[in-house]
């Protein structure tokens, strides 16, 4: 997982609780710092209603799409376009 060219993480009670060292550096965050902001904080403000949609219909057991793309905002403040695949791990 930590080889992995991908960022991979765990999202539990809103905050991302397990990353690879790929979401460090996308993000531009230490493991930290990144430890302490919601995950929602990350997403850009216009497609944050639809993620954050997605991402609660899931653990609710729905099956939203699970590989979409959306924008997230970086400590850097640049705009950077991503690709989720998720999966609800129970």
């Amino acid at each position: 997982m930590e080889n992995a060219n991908d960022a991979i993480y765990i999202i539990q009670d809103d905050y991302l609780r397990f990353w690879n060292r790929q979401t460090e550096k996308m993000l531009e965050y230490t493991a930290g710092k990144l430890a302490a902001i919601r995950f929602t904080e990350f997403i850009h403000p216009d497609d944050r209603a639809m993620v954050v949609d997605r991402h609660y219909r899931r653990l609710r057991g729905e099956n939203p799409p699970s590989t979409y793309s959306y924008r997230i905002i970086p400590k850097s403040g640049r705009e950077l376009w991503i690709q989720i695949s998720s999966v609800r791990i129970t």
